[in-house]
């Protein structure tokens, strides 16, 4: 299967995000997904073709912050919303810490992981 053109297109700034994350975070990462498909139905009397009901296409990015993992989803990036998208992950990862004060989050170690890169990833 060949890697999406939505994706194709925004791996330069996934790659750009990955590398101004790690200047703060010990950790980041960034799952990205982007997929489609239809629906083939035959009966006796139709036959019909539609979109499959699980579309998908969007990014998950997970920061490692105060001992724990926060999350944050999205469903578009480019140079206009890039700086938008880093300074939000920032603002709303420092609740990890504020949870953490009050007891209301577990801490986790940083989890030894096999690093791969998105330079990897064939078209």
């Amino acid at each position: 299967m060949e890697l999406s053109r939505y994706l194709s297109e925004t791996k330069p700034l996934l790659v750009k995000l990955i590398k101004t994350l790690n200047l703060q975070y010990e950790y980041a990462s960034v799952l990205a997904t982007d997929s489609k498909g239809k629906r083939y139905t035959v009966s006796k009397s139709n036959i019909s073709i539609s979109s499959a009901m699980f579309i998908e296409r969007g990014f998950v990015v997970r920061v490692y912050s105060s001992n724990s993992y926060f999350e944050y989803a999205f469903n578009n990036i480019n140079e206009e919303n890039f700086n938008d998208i880093v300074n939000e992950i920032r603002n709303t990862s420092k609740y990890t810490k504020i949870l953490k004060d009050t007891d209301s989050l577990r801490s986790y170690e940083l989890l030894n992981e096999k690093k791969c890169s998105l330079l990897n990833v064939q078209r």
